[in-house]
C-alpha cells in the first residue's frame, strides 16, 4: 500500500485510519481490517461524538445512506492528512497528483 517511492521511508511514517462509523466499527474489526495494512497503520475508534469532532475538525465528511431494508452504507470523503510532531501541516486528496502529493509527504519526513 505504500508508494515504492516511500519505501525507505516507511519506518519513519505512522498512519492513523480514522473510522467514519464507530457505530459498527469496534476496536476490534478496525484492528482485523488494518491488519493486512503494515505496522504503522494504527486504527482509531470510539464514541460517535468524539470521532464525529475529530474528523470535522480535519475536514472530512460523511452522509449515512440508509437502504430499503433498514440498513445503511456510508458516503465519506477520504483524505489524507498529514502530521508533523501531532500538528496538522497538510492534506492531500484523492484527486491530487501522485507526484505533488510524494512531495508534500517527503517534504515533511
Amino acid at each position: 500500500i505504500i508508494s515504492e517511492q516511500l519505501k525507505k521511508d516507511q519506518n519513519k511514517l505512522k498512519i492513523f485510519f480514522i473510522s467514519i462509523d464507530p457505530e459498527r466499527d469496534t476496536p476490534e474489526l478496525v484492528n482485523d481490517y488494518l491488519k493486512s495494512f503494515g505496522k504503522q497503520f494504527v486504527g482509531i475508534t470510539g464514541k460517535p461524538e468524539k470521532i464525529f469532532k475529530l474528523s470535522r475538525s480535519w475536514g472530512i465528511i460523511k452522509e449515512k445512506i440508509f437502504t430499503e431494508d433498514g440498513n445503511y452504507t456510508l458516503n465519506h470523503s477520504s483524505p489524507i492528512i498529514l502530521l508533523k510532531n501531532g500538528k496538522y501541516v497538510a492534506t492531500i486528496r484523492q484527486q491530487d497528483d501522485i507526484k505533488k502529493s510524494l512531495k508534500k509527504i517527503k517534504k515533511y519526513l
